[in-house]
């Protein structure tokens, strides 16, 4: 046994619609639960009586032929909603029976039969679910949406939520809380449709199980690698995680077998064409949003105004921390921050100067090498120069790697070549035996101070490199 628990993937916002659906339909349960109950009290007091005067009525009329033949038996179903969704099915000798052409409607045992049928009626057309859920026969625009916030008992709305959460997250995060919602009730819709047109039973459909087989579908498709967690009850005991491409097709599989094993009542309890229905319109939307461009323009989005959040959160974290004298909080929510938002030269240049300020040379040389990285990369030269000469300056002893020095004496060469020449120099006094590119920096070293007029210079440098 297997219950679903959550899914792998980032939490990088709060999904606000997924904990509100499963709270909405929790309190919708809470409230309604009674109602239906007391629905099934009232079905249940006239069901015994019905099927006793039916019983009779059998066991009177269909033994004996009627003219030249014998009036066909039917297997009837008289099974009380709420725990499963077969309902009573009107053959064809009770159409007859109704009709006074089986018996006259003058009769005792007619009027007896036709007023608690009348009952009957009356306490199933007033059950809470046949109000509230939907049903083909009787099609209310409303119960298209109210349907699938209502739920046969606990463990029927447990399920369902359980399977929410451990889908619904990554599609909310992914998708944006607008986006999601629409697939959700719309989804709900289609499955309802769906449960419609594949059934031929008129018992009502309640249940938010096509809403979230459609977030399945829309799963599948958008995190197809994602793992799904579970607890596991059968052979192991804990925590499995299986990959959607391997659960949710099976999980399919379950539910075509079932429709197959069960296709006019809808599966015994189970409404296994809305489940389908549902899967497959969130399968269909998740493959347009993917192709028609949408997925790419909307995630990007959302990603830059989650990191905006939390940088945002993180800066907040770090003034508190300020204010208390907290400098490894405060250098920790810079941090963090930083980590939100890399290009932010202002952030950086704080945290850097928290750092220096606190003595961490180490973690400051740490920084200020991975910066210098990424501006040489996004080839911002100035933006490189100037931090490589603030690191010079404000943690003189500190030692950088050899091929930062070498890429600022070439971009200097020929504007600054002093400069550039320092930064040789430098190099060449830092740089542990045995260094690659100390060859190479000797090389441009004496050819700059050639350039300077320092010929003892160049010469005390290609001996150097002659040496080496």
């Amino acid at each position: 046994m297997l219950i679903p628990v959550g899914a792998d993937g980032p939490r990088r916002r709060l999904p606000i619609v997924t904990i509100a659906l499963i709270v909405l339909n929790c309190l919708i349960h809470a409230n309604t639960s009674w109602r239906a109950d007391r629905s099934d009290r009232r079905l249940m007091t006239t069901v015994g009586p019905l099927i006793g005067i039916e019983s009779e009525i059998e066991r009177a009329l269909l033994q004996d032929t009627m003219g030249d033949r014998r009036v066909p038996t039917r297997p009837r179903e008289l099974i009380i909603l709420g725990w499963t969704t077969d309902t009573v099915e009107q053959s064809w000798f009770w159409q007859e029976y109704e009709a006074g052409r089986v018996e006259p409607v003058t009769t005792k045992r007619w009027q007896e039969w036709h007023e608690r049928r009348g009952a009957y009626q009356a306490a199933w057309d007033e059950h809470f679910h046949v109000k509230w859920g939907f049903r083909k026969s009787s099609f209310n625009p409303l119960t298209l949406f109210s349907s699938m916030f209502l739920h046969a008992d606990f463990w029927h709305l447990l399920g369902n939520m359980l399977f929410l959460w451990a889908v619904g997250v990554n599609v909310e995060i992914s998708w944006g809380r607008a986006h999601f919602l629409l697939t959700y009730l719309g989804g709900g819709v289609v499955a309802a449709a769906s449960f419609g047109v594949l059934t031929g039973s008129d018992v009502p459909l309640i249940g938010a199980s096509g809403a979230v087989a459609t977030l399945m579908g829309a799963f599948l498709v958008r995190h197809f690698w994602t793992k799904l967690r579970f607890f596991c009850f059968f052979i192991h005991v804990g925590i499995v995680r299986l990959p959607a491409w391997v659960f949710i097709p099976f999980w399919v599989v379950e539910q075509i077998r079932g429709l197959n094993a069960a296709p006019i009542h809808g599966g015994g309890g189970v409404a296994f064409s809305a489940h389908l229905g549902g899967f497959f319109a969130g399968v269909l939307i998740a493959v347009l949003m993917r192709f028609t461009g949408v997925q790419a323009k909307l995630e990007p989005e959302l990603e830059r105004a989650d990191h905006a959040r939390e940088k945002a959160r993180h800066l907040e974290e770090a003034e508190l921390h300020q204010q208390r004298g907290d400098g490894f909080g405060l250098v920790d929510s810079l941090r963090a921050a930083l980590a939100e938002d890399p290009s932010d030269a202002e952030l950086h240049g704080r945290l850097l100067d928290e750092l220096i300020t606190r003595g961490r040379h180490e973690e400051a040389s740490t920084l200020g090498i991975e910066r210098l990285k990424e501006h040489w990369k996004a080839r911002r030269v100035r933006e490189y120069l100037q931090l490589l000469s603030r690191l010079d300056r404000d943690m003189p002893n500190a030692t950088l790697p050899s091929d930062l020095r070498l890429r600022a004496a070439s971009a200097l060469t020929e504007t600054q070549p002093h400069l550039a020449a320092r930064h040789l120099h430098r190099l060449l006094t830092d740089a542990p035996p045995g260094d690659p590119l100390k060859k190479k920096a000797l090389t441009e070293y004496a050819a700059l101070l050639e350039r300077l007029g320092d010929s003892a210079g160049a010469r005390a440098a290609r001996e150097q490199l002659r040496q080496s």
